[in-house]
Protein backbone atom coordinates (compact mmCIF):
# COMPACT_ATOMS: atom_id res chain seq x y z
CA UNK A 1 0.00 0.00 0.00
CA UNK A 2 1.22 3.46 -0.62
CA UNK A 3 1.68 5.76 1.98
CA UNK A 4 -1.51 7.35 3.21
CA UNK A 5 -1.86 10.72 5.33
CA UNK A 6 -5.13 10.27 7.27
CA UNK A 7 -7.67 7.44 7.27
CA UNK A 8 -10.29 5.87 9.76
CA UNK A 9 -10.57 2.28 8.89
CA UNK A 10 -13.21 0.30 10.49
CA UNK A 11 -13.97 -3.55 9.52
CA UNK A 12 -17.05 -4.73 10.19
CA UNK A 13 -17.19 -7.93 10.87
CA UNK A 14 -19.40 -10.93 11.07
CA UNK A 15 -19.49 -13.28 13.86
CA UNK A 16 -23.23 -15.01 13.88
CA UNK A 17 -23.29 -19.02 14.45
CA UNK A 18 -23.11 -19.85 10.41
CA UNK A 19 -19.78 -18.25 10.53
CA UNK A 20 -18.46 -20.28 12.85
CA UNK A 21 -14.66 -19.98 14.87
CA UNK A 22 -12.52 -21.61 12.44
CA UNK A 23 -13.70 -18.84 9.91
CA UNK A 24 -13.65 -16.15 11.98
CA UNK A 25 -10.03 -16.78 12.48
CA UNK A 26 -9.25 -16.58 8.59
CA UNK A 27 -11.19 -13.47 8.74
CA UNK A 28 -8.69 -12.12 11.13
CA UNK A 29 -5.63 -13.03 9.10
CA UNK A 30 -7.17 -11.30 6.48
CA UNK A 31 -7.96 -8.21 8.08
CA UNK A 32 -4.14 -8.56 10.03
CA UNK A 33 -2.82 -8.52 5.98
CA UNK A 34 -4.87 -5.60 5.50
CA UNK A 35 -3.89 -3.24 8.12
CA UNK A 36 -0.04 -4.94 7.75
CA UNK A 37 -0.18 -3.28 4.16
CA UNK A 38 -0.01 0.24 5.72
CA UNK A 39 3.61 -0.72 7.24
CA UNK A 40 4.53 2.58 5.39
CA UNK A 41 2.00 5.32 6.99
CA UNK A 42 1.88 6.69 10.83
CA UNK A 43 -0.85 4.36 12.59
CA UNK A 44 -2.58 6.64 14.86
CA UNK A 45 -3.86 10.43 15.77
CA UNK A 46 -1.42 11.82 12.73
CA UNK A 47 -2.20 8.65 10.38
CA UNK A 48 -4.11 5.86 9.56
CA UNK A 49 -6.58 4.97 12.67
CA UNK A 50 -8.11 0.67 12.43
CA UNK A 51 -11.09 -0.29 14.32
CA UNK A 52 -13.26 -3.27 14.26
CA UNK A 53 -16.88 -3.74 14.85
CA UNK A 54 -18.34 -7.59 15.04
CA UNK A 55 -22.01 -8.29 14.79
CA UNK A 56 -24.11 -11.12 15.72
CA UNK A 57 -27.11 -10.36 17.29
CA UNK A 58 -25.62 -7.09 18.49
CA UNK A 59 -23.18 -5.14 17.03
CA UNK A 60 -20.06 -4.27 19.31
CA UNK A 61 -16.82 -1.98 18.48
CA UNK A 62 -14.55 -4.50 19.95
CA UNK A 63 -11.61 -2.24 18.26
CA UNK A 64 -12.42 2.14 18.49
CA UNK A 65 -10.64 3.90 16.14
CA UNK A 66 -8.86 5.16 19.41
CA UNK A 67 -8.10 2.79 21.36
CA UNK A 68 -4.31 2.02 19.71
CA UNK A 69 -1.96 3.99 18.03
CA UNK A 70 0.64 1.85 16.91
CA UNK A 71 0.18 -1.18 13.92
CA UNK A 72 1.66 -3.91 16.36
CA UNK A 73 -0.81 -2.81 18.97
CA UNK A 74 -3.66 -2.99 16.86
CA UNK A 75 -2.57 -6.71 15.33
CA UNK A 76 -2.37 -7.95 19.04
CA UNK A 77 -5.76 -6.79 19.64
CA UNK A 78 -7.07 -7.83 16.35
CA UNK A 79 -5.99 -11.48 17.65
CA UNK A 80 -6.67 -11.67 20.88
CA UNK A 81 -10.94 -11.04 19.34
CA UNK A 82 -13.05 -13.75 20.32
CA UNK A 83 -15.86 -15.58 19.08
CA UNK A 84 -19.47 -15.37 20.64
CA UNK A 85 -21.67 -15.80 17.47
CA UNK A 86 -25.28 -14.74 17.28
CA UNK A 87 -27.35 -14.15 14.82
CA UNK A 88 -26.18 -12.20 11.92
CA UNK A 89 -27.94 -8.52 12.32
CA UNK A 90 -26.22 -6.88 9.23
CA UNK A 91 -28.93 -4.06 8.93
CA UNK A 92 -28.36 -3.14 12.53
CA UNK A 93 -24.48 -2.98 12.25
CA UNK A 94 -24.62 -0.92 9.25
CA UNK A 95 -26.69 1.62 11.68
CA UNK A 96 -24.37 0.90 14.27
CA UNK A 97 -21.11 1.86 12.65
CA UNK A 98 -23.03 5.50 11.29
CA UNK A 99 -24.29 6.00 14.56
CA UNK A 100 -21.60 5.26 17.07
CA UNK A 101 -18.46 3.87 14.87
CA UNK A 102 -18.41 6.86 13.10
CA UNK A 103 -19.83 9.59 15.34
CA UNK A 104 -18.98 13.13 15.07
CA UNK A 105 -17.00 12.87 18.85
CA UNK A 106 -14.90 10.03 17.44
CA UNK A 107 -14.63 10.55 13.11
CA UNK A 108 -12.10 13.00 12.44
CA UNK A 109 -13.18 15.92 9.75
CA UNK A 110 -12.18 15.90 6.16
CA UNK A 111 -10.63 12.44 6.98
CA UNK A 112 -11.52 9.69 4.75
CA UNK A 113 -13.52 6.51 6.03
CA UNK A 114 -13.86 3.61 4.96
CA UNK A 115 -15.26 -0.05 6.31
CA UNK A 116 -14.87 -3.18 4.92
CA UNK A 117 -17.52 -5.71 5.62
CA UNK A 118 -15.12 -9.03 6.67
CA UNK A 119 -17.58 -12.41 6.10
CA UNK A 120 -16.44 -15.52 5.33
CA UNK A 121 -19.12 -15.73 2.03
CA UNK A 122 -17.74 -18.79 0.62
CA UNK A 123 -18.07 -20.99 3.62
CA UNK A 124 -20.31 -24.01 2.71
CA UNK A 125 -22.82 -23.05 5.29
CA UNK A 126 -23.23 -19.59 3.27
CA UNK A 127 -23.60 -21.30 0.44
CA UNK A 128 -26.34 -23.19 0.99
CA UNK A 129 -28.49 -20.38 2.47
CA UNK A 130 -28.51 -18.44 -0.57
Amino acid sequence: CHTVGQADVVFLVDESWIVGDSSLSSVKDFIATVISSFQESPVGTEGVRFGVTVYGDVPRMRIALTDYSSMEDVLRALRDLPYEGGASGTGDALHFLVDYVFSPEIARDNTPRTAPVASPLGTPSRAKRR
